[in-house]
């Protein structure tokens, strides 16, 4: 499928202040749960932001996605796809309070992938950086730099 019939097809809206494009899928009663989908273009990217919990990232469809992931001490590259073998991996977590941002590893029309939050995403939890905000505690700078607005 094209990119634009997958848009289409899930009800996806572009992510004004992230990148990409989304559609909550669940929310648990009293907002204990929630998944969406996301999907990333070939020149989009989810920009670098943290979360007051656990987020987990799984892959559907297209080029892997490199992950960068800053913590307080260290910061770490991540594969989220299907080619396990080459540490590619299906599902990611992102722990709670840790910067991240994501991008095709190659490029591709789209990748599919969704994400579960317990409690559910609350846009008042989400915190984005700049590129100054994580420099310093990031030795993967030219790709901190392709990850912030």
């Amino acid at each position: 499928m094209k990119k634009s019939e997958i848009i289409e097809k899930l009800k996806l809206i572009p992510l004004e202040n992230e990148g990409g494009y989304v559609k909550e899928l669940y929310r648990g009663k009293d907002n204990c749960y929630g998944t969406i989908y996301y999907l990333l273009g070939e020149n989009d990217f989810s920009a670098m932001h943290s979360l007051k919990h656990d987020e987990i990232w799984y892959y559907h469809d297209g080029p892997s996605l490199e992950m960068l992931l800053v913590y307080e001490d260290h910061d770490e590259v991540r594969y989220l796809g299907k080619d396990i073998a080459n540490d590619e991996e299906p599902q990611i977590r992102v722990p709670a309070n840790v910067y991240m941002g994501a991008r095709q590893k190659e490029k591709g029309e789209y990748t599919l992938v969704s994400t579960s939050m317990a409690p559910a995403y609350d846009p008042d939890e989400f915190k984005i950086a700049s590129y100054d905000d994580l420099k310093d505690r990031c030795q993967f700078k030219e790709l901190l730099s392709k990850l912030t607005k």
